[in-house]
């Protein structure tokens, strides 16, 4: 007997065995074709490689795929199962695709198509429990009850799309930095008692390569497009918004009073209050401009800067200082907890006569807070070291209408400037006093208010103020230095809210009149900036703070006039910025170093922080 036929005669005597009716010596009519393969192997019991099927005994044998000789053993069979028609096993819920199968007993008793998912063992739910996925592009998260927990929707606007269950594209929010420099804003007119001749507007600046889509939205249906090119600067004249320009009878809510800019590339956003500071023949003469955040920088509590109200002895105008607090998300619950001095204000819906209160908001619209109106100078009625808390990131600008700095040295000017979050701020603080634009007056005095965020908060400055106080109480609590040109470094024991205030063009004879900007803390700054000026001003300038190594350039050129603060490893200089037709330039440095840009004119300036990252230790 041949080896092959060995093994054909022991298949048929163990398929005999298993059925019962052969046994061991019945004749095997052997048509199983031998491999064609190289390895010594059959085609399996009963069965052959053409698929027919192979008669053993008075059995017939159909073929299957697992028929095959192996190493260790020689044939394995698998036998076709058993048709149970109806019937299922084991007992509970088990998913066909999106159907889920109910089984008792070994029969189906209920069958569900499911609109969401199939979850073995649970059923039909609205989602897998604990998921992240994509709906066109929405993120669409999962709670553990397999019901939608949350949708977010990608932007388009931003450029965002939905992959992978997370919002993809250069402004998502894990790409961008946490700085200036974002996707979206929400500038804010605020009041003030410029002609509105002039034009509220917004500058762009893109930091990047690629063009950035710019989308504008406001009140009206308003919509305006453009593009800003990658490394260029535009800017946007956007209508007043004339329930926040004017004071009108109190504080109030102005729903959708805010626009929206978006862009699908990152970009740096100043808003200019007004843009001009003339048109032939009028002049502004009520200027300021403030640096606005992206959302993805906002916080949820804030420390006020503005000014006292103000009283104007000739015409006998009463002019208050403000607060406006901007929302982007729906049912916002803003609370307001008034600091001494911020204790009387013009009531409004949900704002008390002391300042206290709690106002809703929806994502556009703004509260503005103003001081209760002045008898008389100076006025007790002042918003600085106001508490805000939100219960979802909002934007604060603080400032006033128009007023003298100090109350009695003209002229009147308005001030404005975004405030940083708490969370953003510092303590240490590089404090530099602006360029004058005549050559006898080599930097302007100004004044400089510190407003505390925690108690017992104690102050040292470098080179020493002898009126400073040593330690400042109370949260919201405040000290005003001035009128002082020095530079100084601030280091204090706890974070702390550094504003400066310009003084009139009366206090030094000069070119300019009040303008407010915010110091960010050094540790809060950053080595490079592309900046605004706008070319209508006569004169615009960089202060620049930096350290001892630092290296510096100024649109391609190095800085090389900087005075030292004595006693300390800081420098600043003071750079006249050319007459570039966009108004765009370009600062930057070897290490992290604080930038604010101002404009010089006759009775008006302008004044802000040229970035900082709040988010940065």
């Amino acid at each position: 007997m041949t080896r092959s036929t060995a093994r054909i005669a022991l298949v048929a005597a163990s398929l005999a065995a298993c059925e019962g009716t052969s046994s061991p010596g019945t004749p095997v009519t052997d048509t199983a074709a031998s491999s064609t393969n190289d390895s010594d192997s059959t085609a399996g019991p009963g069965g052959s490689s053409s698929g027919e099927p192979t008669t053993v005994g008075d059995t017939e044998v159909e073929p299957t795929s697992d028929a095959t000789d192996t190493a260790g053993s020689d044939v394995s069979t698998t036998l076709a199962p058993t048709d149970t028609g109806d019937g299922c096993a084991p007992d509970g819920i088990s998913c066909d695709e999106d159907v889920a199968v109910t089984c008792e007993g070994g029969v189906i008793v209920d069958e569900e198509a499911c609109e969401g998912v199939c979850v073995a063992g649970v059923g039909c739910l609205d989602c897998e429990p604990g998921s992240v996925s994509c709906d066109g592009d929405d993120v669409v998260t999962c709670g553990q009850d397999g019901s939608v927990a949350s949708v977010e929707s990608c932007d388009e606007v931003q450029g965002l799309e939905c992959q992978t269950g997370q919002c993809i594209g250069s402004c998502a929010e894990g790409w961008l930095s946490g700085d200036h420099r974002g996707c979206d804003f929400y500038p804010t007119v605020t009041a003030n008692i410029v002609s509105s001749e002039f034009h509220f507007a917004v500058s762009i600046v893109n930091p990047g390569t690629e063009p950035a889509n710019i989308q504008i939205d406001g009140e009206d249906d308003l919509q305006i497009t453009t593009v800003v090119g990658g490394g260029e600067a535009r800017v946007v004249e956007l209508p007043w918004v004339h329930e926040l320009k004017e004071v009108g009878s109190g504080s109030r809510v102005v729903g959708g009073g805010a626009y929206r800019l978006r862009s699908d590339e990152p970009v740096i956003v100043y808003q200019h209050n007004p843009i001009e500071w003339s048109l032939d023949p009028e002049v502004a003469y009520s200027a300021d401009a403030s640096l606005l955040m992206p959302v993805n920088a906002w916080g949820d509590s804030y420390r006020v800067v503005a000014r006292n109200s103000w009283y104007e002895k000739l015409t006998q105008a009463k002019l208050p200082g403000f607060y406006a607090v901007t929302a982007a998300e729906d049912g916002t619950t803003v609370t307001l907890h008034p600091s001494p001095t911020g204790s009387a204000v013009m009531p409004g819906p949900g704002v008390a006569a002391s300042g206290e209160g709690e106002v809703m908001l929806d994502r556009g619209d703004v509260l503005v807070v103003f001081s209760a109106l002045a008898q008389s100078n100076p006025s007790p009625n002042d918003l600085t070291g106001t508490g805000i808390s939100a219960d979802a990131p909002v934007q604060v600008i603080g400032g006033h209408v128009c007023t003298f700095v100090p109350h009695d040295v003209a002229a009147c000017d308005h001030l404005e400037e975004s405030i940083p979050p708490e969370y953003g701020l510092d303590t240490l603080h590089v404090v530099a006093a602006p360029a004058g634009a005549d050559e006898e007056v080599a930097t302007l005095h100004r004044m400089v208010r510190i407003v505390a965020t925690a108690p017992g908060t104690t102050l040292a400055f470098t080179p020493p103020i002898n009126e400073a106080p040593a330690v400042l109480e109370q949260p919201g609590e405040y000290v005003e230095l001035g009128p002082i040109s020095m530079d100084f470094v601030l280091a204090s024991s706890a974070p702390v809210l550094v504003a400066q205030y310009m003084v009139g063009g009366g206090y030094d004879g000069a070119v300019g009149d009040p303008a407010l900007v915010v110091v960010p803390g050094v540790n809060r700054n950053v080595e490079t900036y592309e900046v605004h000026a706008p070319p209508d001003f006569p004169e615009s300038y960089a202060t620049i703070v930096a350290e001892k190594e630092a290296s510096v350039t100024v649109d391609g050129l190095t800085v090389t006039d900087f005075s030292q603060i004595v006693g300390t490893n800081y420098r600043v200089a003071r750079v006249l910025l050319g007459p570039n037709v966009d108004g765009h330039h370009q600062i930057a440095s070897t290490t992290r170093v604080g930038v604010s840009v101002y404009g010089l004119a006759t009775d008006s300036s302008y004044w802000y922080t040229a970035g900082y990252n709040p988010s940065q230790l």
